[in-house]
């Protein structure tokens, strides 16, 4: 279920809260969204391994449903990407995360144009740091780039730090989720 939660779905967007330095709330240039958000503490500190003073993290609260999202994440222009080749990258970890995802997507005028959740390769459970990235390409007409991380599920807590998105050469191959070439279990008996 967490591995679909977001599949084919845009995020959605929700009121930003007040932005904060460190603490509970949205780091400073970040917004919370998701289909309930309300259902996860964010916000910044100082954990193990973090590579510099902060990392941003994103935890569920107890006895929460468990059948939602909530997201730390930027909109900004496509403007200075368009026609290019794009990575968005962060170093991660998770602690009993029901899944824990960076997810990028490029909008044209409201419409998605491109997107990628991880969901075929979630984070889950408890894992070190570790790097991770989503390659798109940003077509003409390209309005927005639109990028985070999330937690689904409603359990365990995720971290991110060290965001970079920057400009790849083409022979670095796209992010894209490969569904299944035939169908599967039809008469549902697995």
């Amino acid at each position: 279920m967490v591995r679909n939660i977001l599949a084919g779905v845009a995020i959605v967007f929700a009121a930003a809260l007040p932005s904060a330095q460190a603490g509970v709330g949205a780091p400073s240039g970040w917004i919370i969204a998701g289909s309930r958000p309300a259902d996860y503490e964010m916000g910044t500190g100082h954990t193990a391994g973090s590579a510099g003073k902060q990392s941003a993290y994103i935890k569920a609260k107890p006895d929460v449903a468990g059948n939602g999202f909530g997201t730390l994440m930027q909109t900004i222009s496509a403007q200075d990407y368009v026609g290019q080749r794009v990575r968005l990258s962060a170093r991660m970890k998770s602690e009993n995360a029901s899944g824990f995802q960076m997810w990028f997507r490029v909008d044209a005028q409201g419409k998605m144009l491109r997107f990628y959740n991880m969901q075929d390769r979630p984070v889950t459970g408890t894992t070190a740091w570790k790097r991770y990235e989503i390659v798109l390409d940003v077509p003409p007409g390209s309005t927005t780039l639109n990028y985070g991380f999330f937690l689904a599920g409603g359990r365990g807590e995720g971290w991110a730090d060290s965001v970079t998105l920057e400009q790849v050469d083409k022979a670095t191959p796209v992010s894209e989720f490969a569904p299944p070439r035939k169908p599967t279990n039809l008469n549902f008996d697995q």
